[in-house]
């Protein structure tokens, strides 16, 4: 059973797959899957709906044919119309997916009826994080089932990881507190739930110091007059031949009420919003190693964000602007992410007030250039922050350092940036990119930069295979860093 918040003419039909990414024996994960390695869809559909799908309204797929005994069961729903049908996910707050299990109670004698068991098909975390006065606490909550397990969990700072720990299992309802005291650097403290299960954020921040205001303030003036001033009420007179004086020598008290001080919030920006970063931008603000580079390094042009695992760090790059997100049906979030790591973790977070931050993407490593898209309709009728969180440990025993490069971000509505066919990639050479991260120095264009690769590039088969140990690259020459892009 699932919730379709945006309906479609033909609600599809529902088809039995393999639980292990196509070619491959192994398993498939929510995080590993994309659209070259998803499970083929093949064979005879468990159920179909020819029917409309109308909004916010929840459908049923009859999948009694593939159960035959315990296990993994994979699906896959999939339509033969372009117009688009929308569910919620099990991360959605409300209206998540839900099996419907029949039991069959015929054994009870004079009982033929048939009871419905609706079961979360697993565990649904949440939480929220604080730090007050040198503590840093996580509260966490299992709204789904029964957590069949505990979790390890680690926590990420400025001056790198805490002391992990474990929790669970938790049942439905149920909560449990992680707290460490004496938190003395400042900073975002990230933890880490399991595989992908929770990741929840708090800053540390110094304590405000601003007295407090006082409510109102008094004094005394003497000025001397003769008229009655304008917003002074109208007197009362008394019925007789002697006009009432007005007194020049009584001076009046006063009562000054201080006006509040307020702190100007932007406006927040309306869609579409893109951002080359072309061209350097108070829109965004930056807290540890991110830096602005200058893609002429590697034969590009423009700029492009960087941020590597060279000292170990947590590093973020907010979007300084809320995003209005009322004015499109589905918003979604596209952006081009470059991805090495072998432990770094690359994550989207968005927030809602500036200050609880929810995970929304764990960014996926690549050989190249790929496109990032992040589907926002849970925040349909909201205006949000963003920003981009690096959470990195130094290399050890000789490895590489680990990096993320960010290009090309766009937020608008999904029918824009969603491809509407088979993507196909570009065939370009790999580059591996070492960047010591200077935005002060101006690349010439003479002598051409040389990048000395560990392995031989893997080429297409149309390409030429030749094996190399060290290749020169023209920056004129070099594949595009702003265009060697997955193509649509």
């Amino acid at each position: 059973r699932l919730f379709s918040y945006d309906g479609s003419p033909n609600g599809g039909s529902i088809y039995q797959v393999a639980n292990t990414y196509q070619g491959s024996g192994t398993e498939w994960t929510e995080t590993g899957l994309n659209w070259n390695n998803a499970p083929l869809i093949q064979g005879t559909p468990l159920a179909t709906h020819s029917s409309t799908i109308l909004n916010d309204t929840w459908v049923e797929y009859d999948v009694t044919a593939a159960i035959t005994g315990n296990g993994v069961v994979s699906f896959a729903i999939t339509s033969n119309t372009s117009n688009s049908l929308f569910f919620y996910s099990r991360q959605a707050a409300t209206n998540q997916p839900v099996l419907i299990i029949e039991l069959d109670e015929s054994g009870v004698q004079g009982s033929s009826d048939v009871a419905l068991a609706a079961i979360q098909t697993e565990s649904l975390l949440v939480g929220s994080g604080e730090c007050v006065e040198d503590t840093l606490r996580y509260g966490i909550t299992n709204q789904g089932g029964p957590m069949p397990d505990a979790l390890n969990y680690s926590v990420f700072g400025p001056s790198g990881a805490l002391t992990p720990g474990m929790f669970g299992p938790l049942g439905t309802g149920e909560s449990t507190t992680i707290t460490y005291t004496d938190v003395t650097t400042l900073g975002l403290y990230t933890l880490f739930a399991g595989l992908d299960d929770l990741v929840i954020t708090a800053t540390c921040a110094e304590a405000s110091d601003t007295p407090t205001p006082t409510a109102t303030a008094t004094w005394t003036a003497s000025p001397t007059w003769t008229d009655v001033p304008t917003a002074t009420p109208t007197p009362t007179f008394t019925p007789t031949d002697t006009p009432t004086l007005i007194p020049t020598d009584v001076p009046p008290t006063f009562t000054l009420v201080p006006f509040p001080t307020f702190t100007p919030t932007p406006p927040p920006l309306s869609l579409p919003f893109y951002d080359s970063f072309d061209v350097p931008s108070l829109a965004w603000s930056v807290n540890g190693a991110w830096t602005l580079q200058d893609a002429t390094l590697l034969g590009g042009s423009g700029n492009f964000w960087y941020v590597t695992s060279i000292e170990g760090s947590v590093a973020t790059l907010s979007l300084t602007y809320q995003l209005d997100l009322r004015t499109r049906a589905h918003p979604m979030l596209r952006f081009d992410s470059w991805l090495v790591s072998s432990q770094s973790i690359a994550m989207v977070e968005i927030s809602v007030d500036g200050l609880t931050w929810q995970s929304i993407s764990s960014v996926p490593s690549s050989a190249n250039w790929q496109p990032i898209l992040v589907d926002l309709s849970a925040y349909q009728q909201q205006v949000v922050w963003l920003r981009w969180i690096w959470l990195s440990q130094p290399p050890t025993n000789g490895q590489s350092a680990d990096f993320w490069m960010v290009d090309n971000l766009i937020v608008d509505d999904a029918a824009i940036l969603q491809p509407t066919a088979t993507p196909t990639s570009t065939a370009t050479a790999t580059i591996e990119p070492s960047i010591t991260p200077s935005p002060t120095e101006t690349p010439t264009a003479s002598p051409a930069p040389e990048v000395t690769e560990e392995a031989s590039p893997n080429l297409d088969e149309d390409s030429n295979n030749a094996a190399v140990e060290t290749a020169t690259v023209d920056p004129l020459a070099a594949p595009s860093l702003k265009a060697a892009i997955l193509d649509w």
